[in-house]
């Protein structure tokens, strides 16, 4: 009698089984699912929260500006594909990307058409360039009835002043210009079209890159072109961006080194191509990169930049404490 019951009750369960599924058949697949949540309330309810907390979250770092830092966040967490960057892997990772930047500089000097063609440079000091100027000693007239033309001649002078330029003794070199001790090692440099600024870098790096290979405690000099940057990217995901893809730094490993090089200043940039950004992207990137360096008060770099185009952006890098002017003189 009991087995008799147990079979009837296996087949009535059967039957109601084989009608849900023969209903969610004819359902299509949207419907299926909205079927399956609303018998299994916890999940829809556990959904819904979810995307509640992650649009109000996401509205917060958007309206705070702080998207990039829980995007960042996140990944550094609750990502499985990081890897912990140890010292060890660390000392090799400076190894290689210090050869391959004595490698690549060596080629593109020599390569380069400076090097093939003898020409000399003279170097402007412009402290205008980056918002700076020397403290000028300004005489006020006696009487406040002053004349006109008096008043103009000392508008002039200040604008003079503010502008002014110190030719650079040709003893002197960039990298020692760099080191110098107001100048505190950010430094912009500009130039007309095939003035021999990006030779004058190159030159630099070169040098850089040497006393980094005999003194661990040197910042990595690395050469990094600007024109790849796009519109809202911060300067720390394309800095991660670029080591890997120029340098070959991996994924898993990538986000960790940049964030030590930085807040260690084991970092030298030097950046290139400013100019090939066109005015709009130009002046947006100039913006962060001064709340960059503002961040990272003890990074040292190196800008390169067209002076016209420097000029016509109508931002300057006031983070840099001093820029020079590069002109090529014919012989």
């Amino acid at each position: 009698m009991t087995n008799l019951f147990s079979n009837q009750l296996n087949t009535l369960w059967l039957c109601l089984l084989q009608t849900q599924a023969n209903k969610l058949k004819e359902l299509s697949k949207v419907e299926q699912i909205i079927a399956f949540l609303d018998q299994v309330h916890w999940i829809a309810w556990g959904i819904a929260v979810f995307t509640v907390i992650a649009l109000a979250v996401s509205a917060v770092a958007i309206l705070s500006g702080n998207l990039d830092k829980i995007f960042s966040f996140v990944l550094k967490y609750f990502s499985k594909s990081e890897i912990e960057l140890r010292d060890q892997q660390l000392s090799a990772l400076r190894q290689d990307l210090l050869a391959q930047m004595q490698t690549n500089t060596a080629k593109r000097l020599s390569d380069s058409l400076h090097n093939l063609v003898k020409v000399d440079l003279q170097k402007e000091e412009q402290l205008y360039q980056v918002g700076r100027q020397k403290d000028t000693l300004v005489k006020i007239p006696p009487s406040p009835l002053q004349t006109l033309q008096n008043f103009v001649q000392r508008k002039v002078s200040l604008n003079q002043a503010g502008k002014e330029k110190k030719l650079v003794p040709s003893a002197e070199s960039t990298y020692s210009l760099f080191y110098r001790h107001d100048v505190g090692k950010r430094l912009l440099i500009i130039g007309e079209p095939g003035a021999g600024k990006t030779t004058e870098l190159l030159a630099v790096t070169q040098q850089l890159v040497e006393e980094a290979i005999k003194d661990e405690s040197k910042p990595i000099p690395l050469i990094f072109e600007l024109s790849s940057w796009q519109p809202g990217t911060s300067l720390t995901n394309w800095l991660e961006m670029q080591f890997n893809q120029s340098y070959g730094v991996s994924k898993k490993i990538v986000r960790q080194l940049v964030e030590r090089l930085l807040e260690q200043s084991q970092l030298l940039l030097l950046l290139d191509g400013l100019d090939e950004l066109g005015y709009t992207k130009q002046t947006e990137c100039v913006e962060f990169l001064e709340h960059f360096l503002d961040k990272y008060r003890t990074l040292p770099i190196i800008v390169c930049c067209r002076r016209e185009e420097y000029e016509q952006g109508g931002k300057q890098l006031r983070q840099l404490n001093s820029a020079i002017h590069i002109r090529a003189v014919a012989k």
